[in-house]
């Protein structure tokens, strides 16, 4: 008989019963499609199961997966679009990699006595770092590589494609990764059922963590200068500090997606212009960057394009502010 996972959601349900940790309940809250007071929506709603492999995906990686897929816009190792069969067994993979290692890696905590305190503390910090992980991504993220426009390869798959789904966004997915994905994936998992089992463990680490980030995104305290009042000048970067309540801080090819996703890169490429640098120039203006970066965003001429995980954080962002497009 096949070991079962553990259902999440239950395990929050009973634990909050007994033990009510501010810290703990947002972080988990935030895993969730919504973050608000009203509108939460757990993750990890319903297991995915294909023949006996049984495993979960985060619900926001997994819609952000699903939308590229029907869109026609994941290939596998050989630039084959992803179709119905192959996806499934892509899928597959994932679940193989996420069962390894969900049961492989066991509670390391023993009970908590005296004796136990200096080892659990240890392990608590290692086992918070599994779920705090955010470069190069997050553990569970589907990672796909951005295939640019120019590439030959893109011709392969465009006759694959009817023209109706014709469009210059496309991503190569191996088996190799998403089993890597899988991996991480279970490892995420487990480490969150040994957190929401040991609430009272891991209280102070998430406490501890919850005021740091309070303390960096609060406002600085103003020092006055009694004898001299320097006024500089305000230069803005490549990244303006975007260091405000509820204002994510998007790297640039983030913000760019979010700027097409609002329409607006059609009325730059709409500009009356017989320059074409001045098209790069005003989207320099708009954007607070050089008009070389404009450029090469406007001609998506990056060698590395924006990363599913980056593209879901926007979207995200949108979600959670209840804003359709």
């Amino acid at each position: 008989m096949k070991e079962s996972i553990k259902d999440l959601n239950k395990i929050y349900d009973e634990y909050s019963r007994k033990y009510f940790t501010p810290e703990i309940e947002s972080s988990f809250h935030k895993l969730g499609k919504y973050y608000g007071t009203y509108d939460f929506i757990k993750p990890f709603l319903e297991p995915l199961k294909f023949d006996d492999i049984e495993f979960y995906i985060l619900d926001r990686y997994l819609d952000t997966f699903r939308d590229n897929y029907k869109n026609h816009r994941i290939v596998d190792e050989n630039y084959k679009v992803l179709n119905d069969k192959t996806v499934i067994e892509i899928l597959k993979e994932y679940g193989k990699g996420f069962r390894e290692s969900y049961f492989s890696y066991k509670n390391p905590l023993r009970p908590h006595i005296p004796k136990n305190i200096d080892r659990n503390r240890k392990l608590i910090s290692k086992i918070y770092d599994i779920i705090a992980h955010k470069e190069p991504q997050p553990y569970g993220v589907i990672s796909t590589t951005f295939l640019s426009k120019n590439e030959i390869t893109i011709r392969k798959i465009i006759e694959d494609l009817e023209e109706s789904y014709y469009h210059s966004q496309f991503y190569q997915i191996t088996k190799k990764d998403i089993y890597d994905d899988g991996y991480k994936g279970g490892l995420f998992y487990k480490a969150w059922e040994i957190i929401l089992e040991n609430r009272p463990l891991f209280n102070e680490i998430f406490k501890k963590k919850a005021e740091q980030n309070r303390n960096f995104y609060s406002p600085k305290p103003k020092i006055e200068n009694k004898t001299v009042e320097v006024k500089k000048e305000t230069k803005i970067i490549e990244t303006p500090d975007l260091s405000i309540k509820d204002i994510p801080k998007f790297n640039l090819l983030q913000r760019f997606y979010l700027f097409k996703l609002l329409g607006l890169e059609t009325s730059i490429h709409q500009l009356k212009t017989d320059i074409q640098g001045s098209k790069y120039k005003v989207l320099a203006s708009i954007m607070g960057i050089s008009p070389d970066n404009a450029k090469k965003l406007i001609c998506n001429s990056y060698k590395k394009g924006i990363t599913e995980k980056d593209k879901a954080e926007v979207k995200d962002f949108l979600y959670r502010n209840k804003i359709e497009l």
